[in-house]
């Protein structure tokens, strides 16, 4: 999955002109959460009781991953 993410990471930072890449997840899938930050998101912030799913509150996590990082962390060749 990593593999995936890193392939829509470089795509967006070569071709959309993007600054940055948000992704949100359920602060309770931390699976999905190491995943992001393997493939170097960063954890930006923990929203508390930000979404109802089943008439229950949960938190979310909001990963970035901004184009400076992109740059610094040596792509393309990290990417391919």
């Amino acid at each position: 999955m990593t593999g995936a993410i890193k392939a829509v990471v470089k795509y967006a930072f070569e071709n959309l002109d993007d600054k940055g890449i948000y992704a949100t997840l359920f602060a309770t899938t931390i699976g999905s959460i190491k995943t992001l930050e393997k493939a170097g998101f960063i954890k930006e912030a923990i929203i508390r009781n930000g979404v109802i799913k089943n008439n229950s509150m949960l938190n979310y996590s909001i990963n970035c991953f901004w184009l400076e990082e992109y740059i610094k962390e040596g792509s393309p060749s990290q990417f391919d």
